[in-house]
């Protein structure tokens, strides 16, 4: 009898696009990864509550120390600096305020809507993407080409703690546009479309 051939299967080790942090506060790790380097994160990540209170405090200054910035954006100092020390992760407001302080560049996508901001003439981007499922951040390690490729189905905004304007600002013919680009049904029956207001409760239920 002949034995059967052991047939050894060599799996390939798939590089992975996204980096999501093991602390709570992804958000934060992932602009510290951006800004100083994964060497440096996991030097920090060795003590990292003593380095993520060391490096919250000194943020506290740098707030106090761009007056003209919070003016700019319309922020509140006090709003940003209660963020930073009291609770366990950065707002996407802080967030926001330490890619424009450092002058970054920024590409931010979640299941439905994508963000972007730039700040220099520099190719390179801090990409992060949301998960809504975990509520985790994640820097995306991807190329321009794939970045372009995320935009699509996707609703561009201009203002992530708003991603959608009144109803009043918007156009029918606008919100059948957005329905399309996110895939929700416009039709109430095969001839007749719902209503602005039906289309945008859609959209702001997708989006939210």
């Amino acid at each position: 009898m002949k034995e059967k051939k052991k047939i050894v299967e060599t799996k390939k080790e798939v590089k992975k696009d996204i980096f999501i942090p093991e602390e709570e506060d992804t958000l934060f790790w992932c602009y510290i990864i951006y800004k100083y380097g994964y060497s440096e994160y996991e030097l920090k990540r060795q003590q990292k509550h003593t380095s993520q209170t060391d490096l919250k405090i000194n943020l506290v200054y740098t707030i106090r120390e761009n007056k003209d910035l919070l003016k700019k954006y319309k922020m509140r100092k006090a709003i940003l600096e209660e963020n930073l020390v009291n609770d366990k992760k950065i707002s996407l407001d802080l967030f926001l305020f330490l890619i424009r302080v450092n002058k970054l560049n920024l590409v931010y996508f979640d299941e439905n809507i994508y963000f972007e901001e730039f700040h220099n003439d520099e190719s390179k981007k801090c990409v992060v993407q949301y998960n809504k499922d975990t509520e985790k951040y994640g820097l995306l390690d991807v190329t321009d080409e794939r970045v372009e490729e995320l935009k699509k189905n996707k609703l561009k905004v201009i203002n992530l703690a708003k991603p959608l304007k009144a109803l009043s600002s918007y156009k029918v013919l606008e919100l059948k546009e957005i329905c399309d680009t996110l895939h929700i049904d416009k039709m109430k029956s095969s001839t007749k479309y719902k209503t602005k207001k039906e289309m945008y409760q859609l959209i702001q239920e997708k989006i939210n």
